[in-house]
């Protein structure tokens, strides 16, 4: 079943314009135009889902369009480096939110033993 510019908007958590934008960058496909707008079948919106946590984990849209591209090439060791690099993308950034985490938590823990307010200890992912 086709899927409308709203309905891949809706199933996607953003604004149909967004994903006319998408489209005009080469993210997403279209199946094709039909009358005012474009039809989409359901990769397309899985696309702009992962487009959209991607975004929300603090890729660029680079980074992103280069992760997309692995399902384009069939050439192996391109697939290798963008894969690797990207995994080891994602495990800097999960790095760095377990760091913070635990910063947080160390922060509530001290506040709810000692009842003091000290401020945030920020650990870094190395730390």
């Amino acid at each position: 079943m086709a899927l409308t510019t709203k309905q891949v908007a809706l199933q996607s958590g953003v604004s149909p314009r967004l994903v006319r934008h998408y489209l005009n960058r080469g993210l997403i496909q279209s199946l094709g135009s039909e009358g005012r707008g474009h039809s989409y079948s359901a990769v397309a919106s899985l696309r702009m889902q992962f487009i959209r946590n991607g975004l929300d984990t603090g890729f660029t849209l680079r980074e992103i369009a280069r992760i997309l591209s692995l399902g384009e090439t069939s050439n192996r060791k391109d697939k290798q480096k963008i894969a690797g690099e990207a995994l080891e993308a994602i495990e800097r950034r999960m790095a760095t939110l377990d760091a913070m985490q635990a910063s947080i938590r160390a922060s509530l823990q001290h506040s709810s033993s000692s009842g003091n307010r000290k401020p945030l200890r920020v650990a870094s992912a190395g730390s």
